[in-house]
């Protein structure tokens, strides 16, 4: 059985000249109830493919719960925030085993050619990130079976993202996928 493990905690917040703004959603699942994600806090599927679950055999750290992604699932959350120049996101992600990789869409919509960014973590732990909509350029590689904290920062006026794994900044103004203009969509794909 292939598995990945996705996102333990997710957070997606508005920044407004340097400050923080409002955060649009915040979540470790821990209120979840274990099993299909789908119907819980507007989650649901994409594309029509299969649910992703919530389980709380693995989790990271003492608390909460965390989004299995297995083969051939796709899931969604969207997020009703207003536009802002600077948006914020933060997820921890692991891969456990499995030779797909797993795919995290960020921005106005749940597949590639409406994402702002697109980030994969592949066989053996490579961290790729979409730069524009032509190349998919190795940014670390991670570790199978350890957990990564991902930040990402928009500059949706820029038309351009920065994006640090575990505090260290591996993308430095990579051009988005599109033309999207907020954090309206993040979705998981194995």
């Amino acid at each position: 059985m292939r598995r990945h493990t996705l996102i333990i905690s997710l957070a997606v917040l508005v920044l407004n000249f340097q400050a923080f703004g409002a955060a649009w959603y915040i979540e470790n699942f821990n209120k979840f109830k274990n099993g299909d994600i789908v119907g819980q806090d507007d989650w649901e599927i994409a594309m029509n493919q299969k649910t992703s679950q919530i389980q709380s055999k693995v989790k990271h750290g003492d608390v909460g719960k965390s989004v299995l992604v297995s083969e051939k699932t796709m899931v969604l959350r969207k997020f009703k925030g207003s536009n802002a120049s600077i948006q914020y996101v933060s997820l921890f992600a692991r891969k456990d085993e499995g030779p797909g990789p797993l795919m995290i869409y960020i921005g106005g919509d749940a597949v590639k050619w409406g994402a702002a960014a697109k980030i994969d973590i592949k066989a053996g732990g490579i961290i790729t990130a979409n730069k524009g909509n032509a190349a998919f350029p190795e940014v670390l590689k991670g570790k199978l079976g350890q957990w990564h904290h991902f930040r990402l920062v928009f500059d949706f006026k820029k038309k351009s993202y920065d994006f640090y794994v575990d505090g260290k900044k591996v993308v430095n103004g990579f051009g988005l996928d599109s033309e999207v203009k907020e954090v309206k969509v993040v979705s998981t794909q194995l």
